[in-house]
């Protein structure tokens, strides 16, 4: 989760390296683009630690999806086994490889990353997160809890009701407009493969 303030200025970072380079002499991602070989690298540096450790979490998420549906009911779920451990390092290295394939095969990958980003970022950066609040809250403190924790309590209320309609609103539009993308990027590499 990237904080609010932090993605604000992410994203004025991206605008003035738009506004500077244009989009003639940009790269992706955009830090690329920086001039100075200073800054690029202090860009980088905060970028690769990101990137690596969210590959590593949704990698591990999905990991333990299948882990958890293969071995459902056997004691290698549960117990420090070689079985579990070597499937459990076979699942996490397959899970790599097929990104790896995904991402450099599909010649419209971007158009499917925003899709994949439309349907999964929005459940697990927004909708996630305001659910889990208002449960938690509803479990401290009762089903009252907005009433019961005074201004906070209301405050806390309506920006996680905001957040969760941020995030179906991203989910609903951003879904619609991706897949359209993704759609006629589809359609137009194949016309090119005839």
């Amino acid at each position: 989760m990237i904080p609010p303030l932090l993605r604000g200025k992410v994203a004025n970072l991206v605008i003035a390296v738009y506004a500077y380079t244009g989009t003639q002499y940009n790269t992706a991602p955009a830090f690329g683009s920086l001039g100075n070989e200073v800054y690029a690298k202090i860009a980088f540096s905060f970028m690769i630690p990101t990137l690596l450790f969210l590959g590593v979490l949704y990698a591990s998420v999905s990991a333990r999806f299948v882990f958890f549906r293969v071995f459902e009911g056997s004691r290698h779920k549960g117990n420090h086994t070689l079985v579990g451990w070597a499937s459990w390092a076979g699942i996490l290295a397959l899970t790599w490889i097929l990104a790896f394939i995904i991402a450099e095969v599909i010649p419209f990958f971007a158009d499917l990353l925003a899709l994949m980003s439309s349907l999964f970022d929005s459940f697990f950066g927004w909708i996630f997160w305001g659910i889990a609040y208002l449960r938690m809250r509803n479990a401290d403190h009762g089903p009252n809890f907005y009433k019961v924790r005074g201004w906070r309590g209301w405050v806390g209320a309506i920006m996680n009701v905001f957040i969760i309609l941020v995030g179906i609103y991203f989910l609903g539009v951003g879904t619609y407009v991706s897949f359209g993308k993704l759609c006629l990027a589809v359609v137009l590499t194949s016309s090119r493969l005839l």
